[in-house]
Formats: structure tokens, C-alpha cells, sequence
């Protein structure tokens, strides 16, 4: 076991470089203000008049529109600065929070989510800029920590929107997080520039060079399938199951945020220390178990820990991203993550489309299908991906180029 003082979040942070602390601050106050929402979100839409399948319809036009968004975000990151990139598609996320406020029905409300996800065009960019400020030998961790400022702000926002559904109902909560998604654009103005190389300026796809790198996009694809299969419908699956009101279901997400910010630092330092193939392995095995413990345990107390274990299961993608990054190192900036990113968003569409439909039918069935996913995953990423640790030498030269995960 590492020590506590390895597994501190707030070190690794501090180990980042200049620009990637800002980026880390400007993404933790861009996601506590989601996460004041997040976990409530579903029963929001239900409350609004959606069912089940109607929820994963909703979702997977989000998705849509994320799919929509990176390979177009690749293009800008290479043509143009990667700063103004970041800056205007946090920018562009600002009124989403209202049109939340003055939806009357799940389909105005699915409005601002198109326009959320919209604003994804700026991931290309995200991950082209850690790669930028980050060591060779320190890629993995540098995505890692960064990267955990999304499930760090949504591990204490859900606290405050727990007590604020009580005061102030959702009103107050969506005019919060309007300041808050205003506040985070800010903090982005003092990063550095990073203007577009002429050699990226032609347009390019980035597509799989090798049967590696196919055998990496399939783990991506797949195991986005498998976190939206499940995520969205968990709030559900407590409120149901568990009887549960949204101030303390937004509680159960922020220990699933815990979990997430605490695996996204961990399996980084894992992925260095023993290798990527077994980080990923151990991630989505985790997540596995937590959803499995969900289901069976048959309480809220022990659905608790189970649901700290599922945190874990979008790490795995971060150390698959780093990965990538090394090894590509004559590919455009950010043309490597448009493509991959695009087949990760397809997972996520079909993911959310079918938890809905399979929620309505038996949302523990639903919930044990997306275990048993990560447990193929697991297996896979022991069987096919090992030939990625012995091809990927930390000492290649960075190219450049986030996953600020579009948190659902």
C-alpha cells in the first residue's frame, strides 16, 4: 500500500506546474457548481414528467452533441491557441444553469444539456494542454491529478446542494452554479498561450495505427459504454430501491466523487509504478465490485462503501489517454484525442439509451450488466493490452498536447 502522504490529493496538485494549477482550480469550480445539480439530475427530469426512457433518451442527445463537439474541438486545438480554446468553452457553458431555471418540461431542460455538452469542444484542448506543461515521466500522474479536480468539486458541492435543496429548492442551486461556471472562465485568463503550429493546421483523424492502438480504443469505447449504462440511472436506482430523498442522494454522489478523486490520483501513480495494463485492470475491476455491492447488499449502509469502489471506474480512461499521448509522437497535438474521444462519446450515447430502456424493465438487471462489462474489461486489459506497457518507455517526448470528464 502507498502512504497516506502519496495518496494526497492536494500534493499531487501541488507537484503540477504553473498553468495546470489554474487549470485544476478553474475545472474544481467548474464542477462544483455541476455537481450543486448533478446527482439530482434524473430525478429532476422526472419531476419534469420524463420516465426512465425517457432520462436515457435525454442523456444520449447530450451525447450527441459531446460526439459532435471533439472532432471539431481537435481542429480548433491545432489551428488556434489552446488557451482561447479552454476559455471559450467554459465560457460558452455559463447560461446552461438558466435555461435549467426556466424549463417547464424534461425537454427544455435537455436543452441545456445539448448546450452543455456542446461546450466539450474544448476536451481536445484540455488534454493538449496537460501534456504541454507536464514532464515526459509524469504524463499519467500530471493526467491524473489534473483530472481530479472534476470528482474533487463534485465530492463537497453535493454537501452544500443537499442543504440548499432544503432553503432554496433547485432555484437557488442553478443560480449558484451560474456564478460559479462564470467564476471558473476567469480563473482561466492568467494561463499562457499556446498558438497553433503551422504542421497542424492541416486538417487530420488521428485514427488507430496499430492493432494496440485499436485494442486501446476498444477499452475506451467500451468501458465509456459501460459508466453511462449505469451512472445516470443510480440516482434512480436509490430513490426506488433505497426510498431515498434527493438532499441524501445527492450525499451517495458525493461519495462516488470521493472515490473518483481519490482512483483518478491513485491508478495515475499506479499506472507509473506497476505499469498501465495493470492500473486499468485494477479500475474497472473496482468499479465491478461496487456495483455489484450495490445490488447486493440490500442497504443504504452498505451500498456506501460499494459506491466509493465504483469512483474508480472512469480512471482507467485517464491512464488510457496518457498512454496515447506517448505514443504518437509525430501526430498533431490534439488530432490524436478528437478520434478517440468521438468512439468514446459513441459509448457513451448508445450506454445511456440503453440504460434507460433495460432501467425500465429491471434496474438490477441493468446494474449487474454494467458489472459484468468491467469485468470483461478487466480481463482484456490483462490479455490484450500488455504489449502497451512494453511499447510505451516514459522517456518519449511529450507532443504537445482532457479529459475534463463531461460528468453526467
Amino acid at each position: 500500500m502507498q502512504s497516506l502522504g502519496r495518496l494526497n490529493i492536494l500534493s499531487s496538485v501541488a507537484r503540477l506546474q504553473r498553468d495546470l494549477r489554474f487549470l485544476f482550480l478553474a475545472l474544481f469550480l467548474w464542477t462544483f457548481g455541476l455537481g450543486l445539480y448533478n446527482y439530482v439530475w434524473p430525478v429532476y427530469l422526472r419531476q419534469l414528467g420524463a420516465s426512465p426512457d425517457n432520462i436515457g433518451l435525454a442523456f444520449s442527445v447530450g451525447y450527441v452533441a459531446f460526439a459532435a463537439s471533439m472532432i471539431p474541438g481537435a481542429i480548433l486545438s491545432n489551428r488556434y491557441d489552446l488557451r482561447k480554446v479552454l476559455i471559450a468553452s467554459w465560457a460558452f457553458s455559463i447560461p446552461t444553469p438558466i435555461i435549467y431555471l426556466i424549463a417547464t418540461s424534461w425537454q427544455e431542460a435537455t436543452i441545456g444539456l445539448v448546450l452543455l455538452q456542446l461546450t466539450s469542444f474544448g476536451i481536445p484542448a484540455f488534454n493538449a494542454f496537460i501534456v504541454a506543461n507536464s514532464e515526459p515521466e509524469r504524463v499519467s500522474s500530471a493526467f491524473g491529478a489534473t483530472a481530479s479536480a472534476a470528482p474533487l468539486g463534485m465530492v463537497l458541492s453535493p454537501l452544500l446542494g443537499s442543504l440548499m435543496l432544503q432553503w432554496t429548492g433547485l432555484n437557488g442551486i442553478f443560480l449558484l452554479s451560474f456564478g460559479l461556471f462564470s467564476i471558473s472562465t476567469i480563473v482561466l485568463l492568467p494561463i499562457r498561450k499556446y498558438p497553433g503550429k503551422n504542421e497542424d493546421f492541416r486538417i487530420r483523424l488521428e485514427r488507430p495505427r496499430s492493432r494496440g492502438e485499436v485494442f486501446l480504443l476498444g477499452f475506451i469505447t467500451t468501458s465509456a459504454f459501460a459508466f453511462s449504462l449505469v451512472s445516470s440511472f443510480l440516482p434512480l436506482y436509490y430513490q426506488d430501491t433505497f426510498l431515498l430523498k434527493p438532499a441524501i442522494i445527492q450525499l451517495m454522489g458525493a461519495v462516488q466523487s470521493a472515490g473518483a478523486a481519490i482512483f483518478a490520483v491513485v491508478i495515475g501513480r499506479r499506472a507509473e509504478a506497476r505499469g498501465r495494463r495493470n492500473a486499468m485492470a485494477t479500475g474497472v475491476l473496482l468499479a465491478a465490485i461496487g456495483l455489484l455491492g450495490v445490488v447486493a447488499g440490500g442497504s443504504v449502509l452498505f451500498a456506501v462503501p460499494m459506491i466509493f469502489l465504483f469512483g474508480a471506474a472512469r480512471a482507467p480512461t485517464y491512464v488510457a489517454y496518457s498512454l496515447l499521448s506517448k505514443r504518437r509522437p509525430g501526430a498533431s497535438r490534439a488530432g490524436t484525442f478528437g478520434f478517440f474521444l468521438t468512439m468514446e462519446s459513441v459509448g457513451l450515447i448508445i450506454g445511456s439509451y440503453l440504460g434507460g430502456l433495460i432501467y425500465g424493465v429491471s434496474p438490477v438487471r441493468l446494474i449487474v450488466s454494467g458489472a459484468i462489462i468491467f469485468i470483461l474489461l478487466a480481463i482484456f486489459s490483462w490479455v490484450r493490452l500488455e504489449s502497451l506497457d512494453e511499447s510505451s518507455g516514459e522517456t518519449s517526448k511529450p507532443v504537445d498536447p482532457i479529459q475534463r470528464d463531461t460528468v453526467d
